[in-house]
């Protein structure tokens, strides 16, 4: 018996999102949960810094919305988190913006897949990250578009500023697409500092550090 209960303890949380209803929830903190947005029902999610929000599913009916914001910061150990989008219903849509901050001896590896099956679909995936001291980040992308989902348009970014030496960057994307009426793509950008950025800022006033606080800010907004 406790072996159990233990099993079921481990099932995922279903929420569902009525039809024509718009849902937000900030600092959202809770692991192992799925979304099932019905026809026009929008859903804005935003996980600031959260240790345990780290499985999630989402399920996009007809015309229905998620908007989700990553805002991670993480200075020690390992964490992963894990993504997933079914945009099921025509015109679904899913913007996903993630923003990571890693620095000490800590290690992150995000997983996301994006399964388009309906006609129509749209997502837009974004992710900046800035690594400093020795730490690490790996996201894996994958973009699936079945034979179903006509005219469907996904495009994932991934961009990541280097600040030192021992930083370790990887990104691993994947298209797989089984319609040939359909926009997918992906890119993938890795940097250091521009020593003539730099130069520029500090021929301004500015520190060294100072300047490299603020290339660091302006890259981390968009």
């Amino acid at each position: 018996m406790p072996q159990r209960r233990e099993r079921i303890k481990k099932l995922p949380k279903l929420i569902i999102i009525k039809a024509g209803q718009a849902v937000s929830l900030v600092n959202f903190f809770k692991s192992n949960f799925v979304f099932k947005l019905k026809s026009k029902a929008v859903l804005y999610l935003s996980l600031n810094n959260s240790k345990f929000a780290q499985d999630l599913h989402f399920i996009i009916g007809r015309q229905a919305r998620v908007n989700l914001i990553f805002n991670i910061k993480q200075s020690v150990g390992l964490k992963r988190y894990h993504l997933t989008a079914d945009l099921s219903g025509r015109q679904g849509q899913l913007v996903v913006k993630i923003v990571h901050q890693g620095w000490g001896n800590s290690e992150t590896r995000y997983f996301l897949d994006v399964n388009h099956y309906a006609a129509e679909t749209f997502a837009r995936v974004e992710v900046r990250r800035l690594l400093q001291a020795n730490s690490s980040s790996i996201f894996y992308g994958m973009i699936k578009i079945s034979k179903s989902a006509t005219a469907a348009d996904s495009y994932l970014s991934d961009k990541t500023l280097l600040l030192g030496h021992k930083v370790k960057s990887l990104t691993v994307p994947a298209l797989e697409i089984k319609n040939n009426n359909v926009k997918a793509s992906h890119g993938v950008t890795a940097q250091t500092l521009n020593e003539q950025e730099l130069f520029y800022l500090r021929s301004r006033g500015l520190s060294r550090s100072q300047a490299i606080k603020l290339i660091a800010t302006a890259f981390l907004r968009f």
